[in-house]
């Protein structure tokens, strides 16, 4: 009795592989080569179908599983029909399951030719829209901060060293949207994240797609971030009518794993703040900034581009870049005096303070720990590996600290999130909000002191 059996070959995990199928039986092993694609890690093997462990809509599960069984009912029926003296060999199976998909095809829609056995060309239409030319319009009209066109222009031109990798050899050299499927997804998803390995097989990618810096491994995080941009914007297309079908509608974005928030306390901030570096004066001007931001709380890119007009009636004044174009509430940050006295200190200048690039300033902070001895170890969650790392605090040290500075001390001191927020621009549930917020054991020991039974 005939056996047919599902598989497939591949030297490319990041490219979908075509199903193949083998019919055996004590006289004849042929094989045949199907249409039906997958991406090799979602192949189970001896399944013969999608993985269960594979993040993909069962909907898409089921569909691709229904082919499996039907391509295989369809070599079973054409291998009983088959004149068993004849010489049966993989062309012929490839040429009869040709032939029957033609006159199915044939049959639900009459208009449309029958097939030739070897595929045609990709017929381009002449509405279709390019991927590439797509997004860059989309970072154009979308309405965004300046910042965040510079995270989504990223995304471009990883999009750009995808097209070239998926496109290599190919016929037709550029992606449309309508060729964006749940499954071209996973792929791009793969190359988001093993992008820096791929950039060592195909270094043409870099060097016609460059980056200012070397190709490092992303995150869980990173690539769930990256997937999130790129869902924005097919949702934008569907909006404006680019395509019919979200192909994000079945495709499921790892959700980000972050850990405990890390910041100095107070008194760590002050050990800083009162520090020598009068001997290092370029030092001395990013420690009096790094001070200055950790008891405004803002985010790098609003505090670079204050300026004197920010300072009104003892307070800074500002309308937080990020979230402009979804609402223009202005943050009210009270100068207190030691933030003050750092204003007065630096006053007459073109900005509100002499800062540098976000890179130096990443830079100087880490080296302002550690000459003031702020140096203590913490855990960490080392996005790449997924395990939790015991680091010096001086190494990871950066800008961001700053807000999670104001709010972590702020919350021990006044634990209302609706001041709090009102000081960061986070609204008290906002989920970016709880994660700047770390309860500290005095908390936990005060609010815990109050259930105490009476002796």
């Amino acid at each position: 009795m005939a056996k047919v059996v599902a598989y497939i070959r591949c030297s490319n995990l990041a490219k979908s592989a075509s199903v193949r199928f083998r019919l055996t039986d004590s006289k004849f092993d042929i094989s045949h080569t199907s249409e039906i694609e997958i991406l090799p890690n979602h192949f189970d093997k001896i399944q013969q179908g999608y993985s269960s462990k594979a993040n993909i809509a069962e909907e898409v599960k089921l569909d691709f599983n229904r082919k499996i069984l039907d391509r295989k009912k369809l070599l079973i029926e054409l291998y009983n029909a088959a004149d068993k003296s004849l010489k049966l060999t993989s062309s012929w199976f490839n040429k009869k399951v040709a032939q029957r998909m033609a006159e199915v095809a044939t049959t639900q829609a009459p208009a449309i030719a029958v097939q030739d056995v070897e595929p045609k060309p990709r017929q381009i239409k002449s509405d279709e829209q390019l991927l590439i030319d797509t997004f860059a319009e989309f970072i154009d009209k979308y309405k965004i901060s300046d910042v965040r066109k510079k995270n989504y222009k990223v995304i471009l031109r990883t999009l750009q060293r995808y097209e070239l990798y998926a496109c290599f050899g190919k016929e037709v050299k550029r992606i449309f949207l309508t060729d964006i499927t749940t499954d071209k997804l996973s792929q791009i998803e793969y190359f988001f994240k093993n992008e820096c390995v791929l950039a060592t097989d195909y270094p043409k990618l870099y060097e016609n797609v460059p980056e200012s810096r070397q190709p490092k491994a992303r995150g869980d995080n990173t690539i769930s971030d990256m997937m999130t941009k790129l869902r924005t914007f097919f949702i934008w297309c569907y909006k404006n009518r680019y395509i019919q079908f979200n192909p994000f509608a079945n495709f499921k974005i790892k959700g980000c794993v972050y850990g405990s928030p890390i910041y100095i306390s107070l008194e760590e901030l002050n050990v800083i703040y009162t520090t020598d570096f009068s001997s290092r004066p370029a030092l001395l001007v990013q420690r009096d900034i790094f001070v200055f931001h950790s008891l405004i709380g803002c985010r790098v890119s609003d505090l670079m581009r204050l300026t004197w007009q920010n300072v009104i009636g003892g307070t800074i004044t500002y309308i937080p870049n990020k979230t402009k174009h979804l609402r223009s509430n202005a943050i009210v940050v009270p100068l207190n005096n030691t933030s003050g006295a750092i204003l007065e200190k630096y006053k007459g200048g073109d900005k509100l303070l002499p800062f540098i690039s976000e890179q130096k300033y990443n830079k100087a902070i880490k080296e302002i720990f550690k000459l003031a001895g702020i140096t203590r170890k913490v855990i960490v969650l080392n996005t790449l590996t997924g395990k939790e790392e015991l680091v010096p605090i001086n190494t990871i040290a950066s800008s961001h600290m700053c807000r999670r500075n104001m709010v972590g001390n702020l919350y021990n001191k006044v634990q209302d999130t609706a001041v709090i927020g009102a000081i960061t621009g986070h609204s008290p549930n906002s989920r970016a909000f709880a994660r700047y917020r770390n309860i500290e054991n005095q908390v936990k020991k005060s609010a815990i002191d109050q259930l105490s039974l009476q002796e």
